[in-house]
């Protein structure tokens, strides 16, 4: 029974949900920057990228995007590619493996949003959206796009589109935001992050646009991300300031704890571990209700997780990729070792 409790506090006193080595389990080659997204099966998608040939930072808006690269799960091999005519800067991927492009503001003609078929380049819809700062998709198919609104100067629109539809069905304008940095939903709500100034908010509406449930404004400078921990907390990352990830509880209801740090993306997995990557690297980990780093990574770049909580970091020309310790965090979690 002793040795039973000596290998329980030795295995829980590893960090929860960090890699087991600081090293990578292996290295992705995309040849450019990427934004990253999964697939449920965990099957990599890399939206590339061209690299700037004066070696400098360029606005998300302004990446010349060459391609998404399609990876198989826990491998790294390739299994597709979709050559992009235009320039876009984020992707996502739904419940039956349709991707959806969002594509920058610039050249006349450019699609806003282009869903692609499943495991294809095959286009299955294209939307024209003027200037497009961001979308999300809800549980229901419904497709929400964010852009500069073309009635006020300080404002922007949602656009809310059924599956399969290039006309909004409902839109809403969202007054004093110059730009939306992100929009997200959980099973009941739309997240609208937005910017204008030195000043930021998160806007919480039903899902269907009718109602605005409350806006959040207490703290956040410059907010321009957002993901959702296990019980739908969402966590804000905001560059204002000496910067910070701001966690609250479900549906932006109270602010839970601030975390200071200076992001430059964010990830949560399926037990609420949460990954940093700071400006100028390198990148924190931080154990549920923490917001002392458990565990450092040198580097910098996007941070995803994936279905299966290991950890991607998309560095200027590939991605490496962290094991998690999904085994910990279950025995951790689940409380198997009492007292």
């Amino acid at each position: 029974m002793a040795g039973c409790f000596a290998l329980a506090a030795a295995l829980i006193s590893l960090p929860a949900g960090a890699p087991a080595s600081d090293a990578p389990v292996r290295t992705i080659a995309t040849g450019g920057s990427s934004t990253l997204a999964f697939d449920a099966a965990g099957a990599l998608y890399a939206l590339v990228a061209v690299p700037d040939p004066s070696g400098s930072i360029v606005p998300r808006e302004n990446r010349a995007s060459a391609r998404v690269a399609v990876y198989a799960p826990n491998s790294g091999a390739a299994l597709l590619s979709i050559p992009l005519t235009a320039n876009a800067f984020d992707l996502m991927v739904d419940g039956s493996k349709h991707l959806y492009v969002l594509f920058a503001q610039g050249s006349m003609g450019d699609p806003g949003v282009t869903e692609f078929q499943a495991g294809g380049a095959a286009v299955l819809r294209s939307i024209s959206v003027s200037n497009p700062e961001a979308f999300a998709l809800d549980g229901d198919g419904r497709l929400y796009v964010a852009s500069e609104s073309t009635l006020h100067a300080d404002a922007a629109t949602i656009g809310i589109y059924r599956a399969g539809e290039t006309t909004p069905a409902r839109t809403i304008e969202q007054r004093n935001a110059s730009m939306v940095r992100a929009i997200a939903t959980d099973a009941s709500r739309l997240y609208v992050v937005s910017s204008n100034g030195d000043a930021g908010s998160i806007s919480v509406y039903t899902l269907d646009g009718l109602a605005l449930v409350r806006t959040v404004k207490a703290g956040l400078r410059a907010p321009f991300a957002l993901a959702f921990g296990p019980h739908g907390e969402p966590y804000v990352a905001d560059a204002g300031g000496a910067g910070s990830v701001r966690v609250y509880s479900a549906g932006a209801a109270r602010l839970l704890r601030a975390i200071a740090v200076k992001p430059d993306s964010i990830a949560v997995d399926r037990f609420g571990d949460l990954a940093v990557a700071a400006n100028g690297g390198p990148v924190f980990f931080y154990s549920p209700g923490s917001g002392t780093p458990a565990r450092t990574i040198a580097g910098s770049g996007r941070v995803a997780f994936d279905p299966s909580g290991n950890l991607y970091v998309a560095g200027p020309t590939a991605v490496a990729v962290y094991p998690a310790i999904s085994h910990v965090s279950v025995l951790q979690r689940s409380r198997v070792f009492r007292r």
